[in-house]
């Protein structure tokens, strides 16, 4: 073989594996990425299923309350009847 091509394989093999570790360098950044995406988008679904679980308990403290309201003024409103009458 000419050294032409001697020198031709050599160059073709060193960019062939210079190009497999960019490759497997830029796969590994890559997937990081997506981890650190995916961990990010999970602690905010996680915020977001707590507020939304606080507000639920609220409703429904509320809606109790407004029983409660309701309960208290017919028992007013019944004592009233009754002071009239």
């Amino acid at each position: 073989m000419s050294e032409a091509i001697i020198v031709a394989v050599i160059a073709a093999g060193a960019s062939v594996l210079c190009q497999v570790l960019i490759s497997r360098a830029n796969a590994a950044r890559f997937q990081q990425a997506q981890q650190d995406s995916q961990k990010f988008l999970e602690y905010k679904i996680d915020r977001l299923a707590e507020k939304q679980e606080k507000y639920n308990n609220l409703q429904e403290r509320v809606a109790l309350i407004e029983k409660d309201i309701r309960v208290a003024n017919h028992r007013i409103d019944d004592l009233e009847r009754k002071t009239e009458g």
